[in-house]
Order: structure tokens, then sequence, then C-alpha cells
């Protein structure tokens, strides 16, 4: 009778094997640029977050950052959709987006954040909108989504 093979030896035989890094998870060569500056914004926003004073730190920092993280979610569905339920989660990421931009604001009117990183700010999602708008502009022949 053969041996009966060992739950690891199952296990680690039903794994894939990756050659590097780069199979498991994609490096900011292979995203498109909005994933890239969409990284570099977050990058840049969960320190800056961190630091505001206690009394706005779980009011409007929380805020700003689900803001951006449904904006990103709603980017990977947009990725992973097409038609009608793409165009739908590229609006939601463009409403998310525009939360991030008017709490950014707010943050800086409350002397959360400085003009400098106000404005580092408002640049990173300037770009990430404009890099959206491009990809919500609807191609010939297709229906806007409202």
């Amino acid at each position: 009778m053969p041996p009966t093979p060992t739950p690891t030896a199952c296990a680690n035989a039903c794994l894939p094997t990756f050659a590097s890094r780069e199979d498991i998870m994609p490096g900011p060569e292979t995203e498109t640029p909005l994933f890239v500056r969409f990284h570099d914004l977050l990058l840049w926003l969960v320190p800056r977050v961190e630091s505001f004073p206690r009394s706005q730190r779980f009011l409007l920092a929380q805020r700003i950052l689900d803001a951006a993280y449904a904006c990103h979610a709603q980017l990977i569905r947009a990725r992973k959709t097409r038609g009608e339920v793409q165009a739908r989660a590229l609006l939601e990421a463009d409403v998310a987006l525009e939360e991030v931009r008017l709490s950014l604001r707010l943050a800086h009117e409350l002397r959360c954040l400085t003009v400098a990183q106000y404005e580092h700010g408002a640049r990173l999602v300037d770009e990430v909108g404009r890099l959206l708008g491009r990809w919500r502009t609807p191609q010939p022949g297709a229906r806007p989504i409202t």
C-alpha cells in the first residue's frame, strides 16, 4: 500500500510557485498611472492624518482615510468590471475623491495641515482626479452614467 501523503505535503503541492516578488505583487512599473498616483496619495496621506491633533484624529482624520480607502476600493472595482458596473464604480470613486479633497481643505483651515502639506496633498488629489476623469470620459457611442 502506498504511503498516505501528509496534510503539509498536500498543502505545499497545491501552492503555486512564484519566480519573484513581482509575480505575487505587481510593482509600480506594471500598474496604470492612476493606481501609482493613488498609491502615492495614500503613502503621503496616512502619516499626515496620524499627526492630526487628538481632537481631530478620530473625527476628521478618520473621515479622510475612510473616503480615501472607499475611493481606492471603487477604483479596484472599476478595474475588475466593465460596462455600467464599471461606470458606476468610477462615479463613486470620483465622489469619494471629492470628499477627500474637501476634507483636506477643512483640515488645512482647522490648522491640522500646514500650507505646504495642503498644497502637496491638493496636487496629489488633483492629479488623481485628472487621471480618474480621463478614465470616466465615455467612449464614442456610450451612454453616460449619472
